[in-house]
């Protein structure tokens, strides 16, 4: 598994606060979107089903995927 970059399809795990935010600590959100150009950042689908932007961090790791 490439841990340098996001895929299509990738499992991210969210570890932070969930305060104001749109993700729930402990879940985890599949990359529906690449960003051309930014291997380390994707659109997953939040707990709205919206699009949002995410970059690989502490916040959001790879769990699963390519």
């Amino acid at each position: 598994m490439d841990y340098s970059r996001w895929y299509i399809g990738d499992e991210v795990y969210y570890q932070h606060q969930t305060c104001a935010n749109t993700v729930t600590n402990g879940n985890t959100y599949r990359v529906v979107k690449l960003v051309p150009n930014k291997p380390r950042h994707a659109f997953i689908l939040d707990d709205s089903g919206r699009e949002k932007l995410i970059q690989m961090s502490s916040f959001f790791v790879k769990v699963g995927g390519k």
